[in-house]
């Protein structure tokens, strides 16, 4: 019978290999010997890509009360900053939003400057920081991504700060860096599928801000095929819903 610590560490390995349903299941199983946030956070992250999106809330709500309860301001800022910005995309909850990352500012005050902060900035400014501050925050965050060789932040701040500079207008430049940031998700180098998910909605919803359709046709493809693969329907849809929008506009 395996202990709760492998049971976990399963779970997690699952998420890595995209194994969602699996994943499912071996986190639920850790809860029923256990009540670890890491436990939870895994069981919501699951249950969001399968598309459970209430449990899945329900789920990283504990995680980020364990988290808390436990010391680990880190990783309960970072649930809290998901929290938030799921508030807004499922519900248009601005308030519930703001409530989250107020929670998750107060909480990342108690960790030591590093990744943690730099990942509370990135999110929060990506819920509510106008163009020329996105881009003033996510340039700071690509360079101490790079010096902390940490692909999935580098890729993620990337992304944003493209969406924004063709807010501005500098579309050229923005699109480059769209584009090195879809290249980094689709080649490996970055393993966090949240965020690789994350990249892919930024550059569709730039291109179609652009009005840019060669550029929107062949990403697409990367997407839905990403999409088929991770059994990740609502990107599919979104890919679709974005791909359509901007067909009808030209």
């Amino acid at each position: 019978m395996p202990t709760a610590q492998e049971r976990l560490t399963a779970g997690n390995a699952a998420l890595q290999r995209a194994d969602w349903s699996t994943a499912k299941v071996e986190f639920e199983q850790t809860l029923a010997n256990t009540d670890a946030p890491e436990a939870h956070d895994g069981l919501g992250l699951a249950l969001w890509w399968l598309n459970d999106i209430d449990a899945a809330h329900r789920q990283r709500a504990l995680a980020y009360s364990g988290y808390k309860d436990r010391g680990n301001w880190g990783a309960a800022a970072r649930t809290a900053c998901w929290l938030g910005r799921e508030q807004v995309f499922l519900h248009g909850n601005f308030a519930a939003m703001q409530g989250w990352f107020a929670r998750a500012a107060r909480l990342i005050e108690l960790v030591p400057p590093g990744i943690d902060q730099a990942w509370f900035h990135m999110l929060r400014a990506s819920m509510i920081a106008p163009p020329a501050e996105m881009v003033q925050i996510a340039e700071q965050t690509i360079a101490a991504a790079r010096n902390w060789q940490h692909s999935g932040l580098e890729a993620f701040a990337l992304a944003f700060c493209g969406q924004a500079q063709i807010a501005l207008g500098w579309v050229e430049r923005g699109m480059q860096q769209l584009d090195e940031a879809m290249t980094m998700a689709t080649s490996g180098e970055v393993s966090d599928f949240n965020i690789i998910s994350e990249v892919f909605c930024a550059l569709l919803s730039a291109c179609e801000t652009a009005g840019d359709l060669m550029r929107s046709e062949q990403w697409c493809r990367a997407a839905a095929d990403f999409a088929e693969r991770h059994q990740c329907s609502f990107l599919s849809a979104y890919c679709r819903t974005a791909y359509g929008s901007l067909m009808t506009a030209l």
